[in-house]
């Protein structure tokens, strides 16, 4: 089993009435706002100001980061959202796992269809084999050979033309 990771950006709980509950950023990540000010950890301003960044694609677009949002309620009530979750976290890692995902799902389904490609191969070749073989005793015996040894082989109908093939041998020898 693997695991799969993204690296979060910011995360903020928003209230029902859309003020700001909680939020931590990554400190670690040098992000600065439209001015150049960078983001600092304990700032609710800088998290309003990202946040609205988030909202109108600029995040996105200039620093690599998907945002993302989950309401949450309690399960049978109607009331409303209990808050609202957003969390931003790299573009980057985020397509990486989506990349591996499609790279396994591909290589399993062109395993798939090359192993069901031999099995009809095989399950073909299982029917014409003893096809064949009448044809070609078929054709023998109407050159003459008539004591040439028959074998029934396969299965329903097939099996029963052989044993046919069979009867007419030893009527006409």
């Amino acid at each position: 089993n693997e695991a799969y990771s993204v690296e979060i950006v910011y995360i903020a709980m928003i209230g029902p009435t859309g003020g700001l509950v909680a939020f931590a950023l990554n400190e670690d990540l040098a992000l600065v706002d439209a001015n150049g000010n960078p983001y600092r950890v304990g700032d609710a301003d800088a998290v309003r100001r990202l946040l609205a960044m988030a909202d109108n694609g600029q995040l996105a677009l200039n620093n690599d980061i998907i945002p993302v949002s989950a309401v949450l309620t309690r399960p049978g009530d109607d009331t409303g959202p209990l808050a609202t979750v957003e969390i931003g976290c790299k573009r980057s890692i985020a397509n990486r796992v989506i990349a591996e995902s499609v790279a396994r799902s591909t290589v399993m389904v062109l395993l798939l269809t090359a192993l069901g490609v031999l099995l009809a191969a095989r399950s073909v070749r299982r029917f014409t084999h003893p096809i064949e073989r009448i044809a070609a005793a078929m054709q023998r015996m109407s050159g003459g050979e008539l004591d040439l040894p028959l074998y029934s082989e396969g299965h329903g109908e097939i099996r029963q033309i052989g044993e046919s093939l069979q009867t007419m041998r030893d009527d006409l020898q």
